[in-house]
């Protein structure tokens, strides 16, 4: 079953929005599966997220689940490993 996402902005630009576009591409499975966890974070952190998720045309959200993929990523091919 597809469900419409069309809040106000998406409206007003006769647009969809990015929830569509994802639904479209098979992931809304995905989408209805993911844990919801609450992240406490420095201010100054959260600004630099902020900033690096705007330069990378995503939600904050998106980017700190973008970051932790990537690096669990890497961890998996052994590059997370220090050397001693």
């Amino acid at each position: 079953m597809s469900r419409l996402c069309r809040p106000p902005s998406c409206v007003k630009g006769g647009g969809f929005c990015a929830f569509m576009s994802s639904v479209a591409s098979g992931r809304e499975n995905i989408l209805d599966e993911r844990k919801n966890y609450l992240l406490r974070i420095d201010p100054a952190l959260w600004k630099e997220l902020e900033a690096w998720a705007a330069a990378e045309l995503r939600s904050v959200n998106g980017q700190i689940e973008f970051l932790l993929r990537e690096s669990v990523e890497r961890r998996k091919k052994g590059e997370g490993k220090k050397e001693k």
